[in-house]
């Protein structure tokens, strides 16, 4: 290495200039560059399936629709179900969150299954008042309320 000055050789300072300037080798049982490339590259990959995996799980998982949810949604439709008549604002308001709620495939379907355990549940529903409760709450819900559905269609 040249710094644009001379030491002589017979200086003292010239050996510790020597040390003091000598680049040390690496050890060989490092990571070279090429190595850390490679574990960069597997760690990114990795991460990509671990995310490919989560989005599978989620999309053809558990739904996210609860039979809490959906109880509490149509707790306030008990009295329409089993009496007739007019069903409550409550109610309809209970159906709407229902119809938001079930957005998914997976969704609708674990909602139906929630409606229809609720629905068994309770022996005096009236069949027929369960089938109308979305037209009259003016609510669309994709599947029937009652207790003889097939939810998997």
């Amino acid at each position: 290495m040249h710094l644009g000055f001379a030491i002589p050789h017979h200086h003292p300072s010239r050996e510790r200039f020597k040390l003091a300037y000598t680049f040390q080798q690496i050890p060989s049982d490092l990571p070279t560059r090429e190595t850390k490339n490679k574990l960069m590259k597997s760690a990114v990959i990795s991460v990509f399936v671990m995310l490919a995996m989560f989005q599978f799980v989620v999309k053809r998982g558990q739904a996210a629709v609860t039979c809490k949810q959906v109880d509490d949604a149509l707790a306030a439709c008990v009295p329409y179900l089993t009496n007739g008549g007019v069903p409550s604002t409550p109610c309809c308001n209970g159906v709407g969150e229902l119809r938001t709620s079930a957005v998914t495939t997976a969704d609708r379907q674990a909602a139906c299954n929630c409606v229809k355990q609720a629905a068994a549940r309770i022996p005096t529903i009236k069949e027929d008042d369960a089938a109308t409760l979305p037209a009259k709450c003016h609510v669309q819900v994709d599947f029937p309320i009652s207790k003889n559905t097939n939810c998997e269609e």
